[in-house]
């Protein structure tokens, strides 16, 4: 069957935004209303704001000069450049830090500064500004030290390099504590004194406005700055941090020209030797291939070895050298891939076999020795298929370390410090957190979580959440309309591709690809017809049949061949209709009681007539349909199988009770999976008297 599913659809008032709609028009800009009601719903209610929105511009990034410090910063740095002092950049080892310091690298040195970067061991190290780090990069001769995308909660660090006679800039993003380090210069647009129009640039877009300063103290020329905007455009991406306002200038800009540069065979090495790598050579540059293609790539840098790489690799001239760094990459990746798949079939397979998943509203998953590099990766796959928070943990001379994540609506960070005593350290925020504790506090740490959850969760926190803006009648899907969507790229946080509702009747599907891991399906509705894909998501496969009325959620595309053009959806969502979900629940509730032998409770309150013709039809059907080894049936394959597209739910309790039967005469062997879905295995083949079933003398 298909999982719980709840819709969301976005509320907003027609003649608002046919008010945007006309206000854009006299501007001399057609819009449709569609495009005006997904403007709106991010927020935009004026022409100007739209304007800005529809048309990210270089000249729209604001004044840097406007973050708090950024003036002293620069004043600060070219005193060092000006007595050849050595600097040094301290940057993260994620891809907001790789990018952070290869752009700060490339801007100091056109500024004619001797300077050097560091980046933390994952591992070793772990995140931020140490000390051990302090001494080594004071034993270099450095006498600057700029962070970025660290240091903001960094007091003692940055006090202790003070005292070592070193001046220290901090560039960060992250949210600021009730101390902030009393550095030389802090430049955060999250800080309470910054009045920054704009606080939610990415680590690098800090970074890139620094950029900015130095460029203009130096006269440094803007095609030089325009050339980091695409670095910097990486960073922003692959942080998730909202792509609206002047991070959608970042982006926008940055894609612009790296698909222009690409075509002429210039831009940065690096960059285009991982897009060649991906394949993404000669497609149009998307937050998609960033997220999930590049980024990847960077961070497997410093989730298994030294982050360096990824500085080495934006900072290289060889277009050799860095098709070299790439392929490491890319190898690295895959090493990752491979270790996070293994510990995730582990973990899998450890809650399959010892956690009672039903009863268990959050998930804690301990394991020996797992690379703890790779630990939140996996943490992130168990909650999306389980829909549960989970806490992954790698054990390890009796100290159990790991990441947390949750699901929407409940803090996992909330929950852990009600049982901050059992911890060694922890911290995070609502989605995510990290923690080590001694090794015999895991089961008083699932003990406790699962008692605060039984406390603090709504009946509908563990059944997942689907927004959608638009509902769509399906004559309204065509190409010209989702050509005009392309307006509102590039996607991304903040500015999600828009999701829509559709409502019909599910025509013939099939499996694709050389795995048959693809789902393909016809969407009816009266006499439009639209083709649905769902990639990864073979499941859907058992749990709609032809005829099925359904609701989807699905972002348009188009698919072309052979020069004809066509719309699709790709589907992000699919659950019964509201009038037939109802109905397989009530099902599924009348299956458990069979499944735990309240059958004279059942046969009292759903009265049925029962034949010897439909068990035998029933049991002809069954040798069709589910006649191999281990076959399985679910509560919707049954329904379709004995009444298709009707929803009797008599008929389908008797041929349940029917089942039954044939498993007490060992026609077949009858296991419950899970409520509502068995295994069926067929086992004898000759003729049988029915009358030698007690089950069936009752029911016929």
């Amino acid at each position: 069957m298909l999982k719980p599913l709840i819709i969301e659809t976005r509320e907003s008032v027609n003649a608002h935004i046919e008010k945007l709609q006309q206000a854009l028009k006299d501007k001399g800009i057609n819009i449709s209303f569609l495009v005006a009601k997904l403007l709106y719903n991010r927020g935009i209610q004026t022409a100007e704001d739209a304007m800005a929105f529809l048309y990210p511009e270089y000249h729209l990034l604001y004044d840097p000069f406007q973050l708090k410090d950024m003036d002293h910063a620069v004043e600060l740095i070219q005193s060092h450049i000006t007595r050849d002092h050595r600097i040094y950049v301290y940057g993260d080892y994620d891809v907001d830090g790789i990018t952070s310091t290869s752009i700060l690298v490339k801007i100091l040195k056109a500024c004619g500064a001797r300077v050097e970067y560091y980046i933390p061991d994952r591992i070793q190290e772990g995140y931020g500004i140490n000390i051990s780090a302090i001494d080594w990069i004071f034993n270099q001769g450095a006498s600057l030290i700029i962070s970025v995308d660290t240091g903001i909660t960094a007091v003692e660090q940055v006090a202790y390099a003070k005292e070592k006679g070193m001046d220290i800039i901090i560039t960060d993003h992250h949210e600021c504590q009730e101390q902030i380090p009393q550095a030389d210069a802090v430049i955060n647009p999250k800080q309470a004194t910054c009045s920054y129009p704009f606080e939610n640039l990415a680590g690098v877009g800090v970074t890139f406005k620094l950029a900015q300063a130095l460029a203009k103290l130096y006269s440094i020329d803007e095609e030089f700055l325009k050339d980091l905007i695409e670095i910097a455009a990486i960073g922003t991406v692959a942080d998730i941090v909202p792509l609206i306002d002047e991070n959608r200038v970042i982006v926008s800009v940055a894609f612009e020209r790296i698909q222009k540069k690409r075509m002429l065979k210039q831009g940065n090495k690096g960059l285009n030797a991982l897009l060649e790598l991906v394949g993404a050579g000669e497609k149009a540059l998307t937050a998609g291939i960033i997220g999930f293609q590049l980024g990847p790539r960077l961070n497997a840098a410093g989730r298994l070895g030294d982050a360096k790489r990824g500085v080495q690799l934006f900072l290289t001239d060889s277009e050799s050298q860095a098709m070299d760094i790439a392929t490491e990459l890319d190898a690295e990746n895959r090493k990752r891939q491979e270790m996070e798949q293994d510990i995730l079939n582990e973990a899998d397979a450890i809650i399959q076999n010892t956690i009672d998943v039903q009863s268990q509203s959050i998930l804690v998953v301990a394991g020996h020795n797992w690379h703890h590099g790779v630990i939140g990766i996996v943490a992130s796959r168990l909650t999306e298929k389980y829909y549960r928070p989970t806490v992954l943990l790698t054990i390890h001379d009796g100290i159990a370390s790991g990441s947390a994540r949750s699901v929407e609506g409940f803090s996992i960070f909330d929950a852990l410090m009600e049982s901050k005593d059992l911890f060694l350290k922890v911290g995070g925020h609502e989605m995510a957190a990290g923690m080590s504790l001694n090794e015999e506090n895991i089961e008083p740490l699932r003990r406790a979580l699962n008692h605060y959850a039984n406390e603090h969760m709504t009946d509908t926190t563990l059944i997942p959440k689907a927004r959608v803006e638009h509902n769509v009648d399906l004559h309204e899907v065509n190409v010209e309309g989702i050509e005009e969507l392309a307006c509102l790229e590039p996607y991304g946080a903040g500015n999600q591709e828009p999701r829509f509702l559709l409502k019909g009747y599910v025509g013939q599907t099939q499996l694709m690809g050389k795995e048959k891991n693809h789902f393909k399906m016809q969407f009816l509705q009266a006499d439009d017809i639209v083709d649905v894909v769902a990639f990864n998501s073979a499941e859907y496969f058992s749990d709609v049949y032809r005829g099925t009325e359904v609701e989807i959620i699905g972002t348009f595309n188009i698919n072309e061949w052979k020069g004809y053009k066509k719309p699709q959806v790709f589907l992000k969502g699919m659950k019964y209709e509201s009038g037939l979900e109802k109905y397989f629940n009530e099902a599924k509730t009348v299956f458990m009681d069979i499944d735990h032998g309240m059958i004279d409770r059942v046969l009292s309150q759903y009265k049925f007539v029962c034949t010897r013709a439909d068990c035998i039809d029933l049991y002809r059907k069954i040798r069709m349909e589910v006649g191999k080894d281990n076959q399985h049936i679910d509560l919707i394959g049954l329904n379709y199988l004995v009444q298709e597209n009707q929803q009797n739910l008599k008929t389908l309790i008797k041929s349940r009770f029917i089942l039954q039967v044939f498993s007490e005469l060992g026609l077949i062997e009858l296991s419950m999976i899970e409520t509502g879905c068995y295994r069926i295995q067929m086992k004898k083949t000759e003729s049988v008297e029915l009358e030698k079933s007690t089950l069936y003398n009752r029911i016929c």
